[in-house]
């Protein structure tokens, strides 16, 4: 994947289900599909890149609907620049409309791109409201490299809500890092 991408059309992953290698200077992958609200789309990542302590260590993957061209347009001409100024790594990638009862084919096909060692799931009415959210994400990385696996997160997400399989091991370590945050993460239009 070329780093800073635009519309980059998905590789299907079908026979491919092994993550892409990580890439050290990423921390934290984030997963944003996202369809016909560019102004929250704009908030939700204003927020999540300005209340980051190191935004140059975050990657940003957005699925848009290949019909959605004024998000699309939105995206490329105010958004681009801006995370190309905050030194965020994105790749923002066109799919035939699938819906939103088909959310996972859209995120696994981002996680399936995703380079970081936390993949965190986000949605495009999301506003993270805590300071230096990615360190406390960070602060969990101990033993992370020596190992081969990428751990998964999604903090207050309809996905991470509506997950079945998430687990209670899964559950048990949001509750924990979401108690250790200063500030709520707020959800709009749920």
């Amino acid at each position: 994947m070329v780093e800073n991408a635009i519309l980059e059309k998905p590789i299907s992953h079908e026979n491919n289900m092994s993550l892409p290698e990580r890439n050290p200077n990423i921390d934290i992958s984030v997963l944003l599909p996202v369809r016909a609200r560019p102004g929250p789309m704009e908030q939700c990542l204003r927020t999540l890149i300005d209340t980051a302590n190191r935004p140059g260590r975050i990657e940003v993957l957005i699925a848009f609907d290949d019909d959605d061209t004024d998000t699309i347009d939105y995206f490329v001409d105010v958004l681009a620049p801006y995370l190309d100024s905050k030194g965020v790594t994105y790749s923002a990638m066109q799919f035939k409309r699938l819906g939103y009862l088909r959310l996972n084919e859209y995120l696994n096909e981002l996680a399936n791109h995703s380079t970081g060692n936390w993949i965190f799931f986000w949605n495009d009415d999301a506003v993270m409201t805590t300071n230096h959210w990615d360190d406390i994400i960070r602060q969990y990385d101990i033993g992370l490299h020596c190992c081969e696996q990428r751990l998964t997160m999604s903090i207050l997400t309809l996905s991470f809500l509506s997950y079945q399989g998430s687990g209670l091991k899964s559950q048990e370590t949001y509750h924990h890092i979401k108690s250790t945050m200063h500030g709520p993460v707020r959800l709009g239009g749920c």
